[in-house]
């Protein structure tokens, strides 16, 4: 089926080359906007691919993966990272305040040292 045939190539480009990895997610991200994997692994590419605007669209799709479930560990890691990468933005401390303590929850760990 096509979306799986997206899915699969998605995850090939991503060795190759980012941007044909981001438009199959996006075009799985059109046929089920309801999925998180989808908004997840397209954040991953949007991150890996750098460049301020890149990591601030990686944190709304991880932020939008987080909303379709609440669960997942890999997203809100995910939606860390970008914030922290992010820092000099005025909302970020706040948003990386936020995860931080979700993912000390999640983790049962002590303590992390502030950024």
């Amino acid at each position: 089926s096509r979306p799986s045939a997206h899915w699969f190539m998605g995850g090939v480009f991503s060795f190759a080359s980012f941007s044909h990895a981001a438009f199959c997610m996006e075009e799985l991200i059109l046929v089920n906007p309801h999925m998180p994997l989808f908004h997840q692994r397209y954040a991953e590419i949007l991150y890996s691919m750098g460049g301020a605007d890149n990591v601030e669209m990686a944190r709304k799709y991880f932020s939008q993966a987080l909303k379709l479930n609440r669960k997942s560990s890999r997203s809100l890691y995910g939606f860390f990272m970008a914030s922290t990468a992010l820092k000099s933005r005025k909302d970020s401390k706040s948003m990386v305040t936020w995860a931080q303590e979700k993912l000390l929850v999640k983790t049962n760990v002590g303590s992390w040292v502030a950024w």
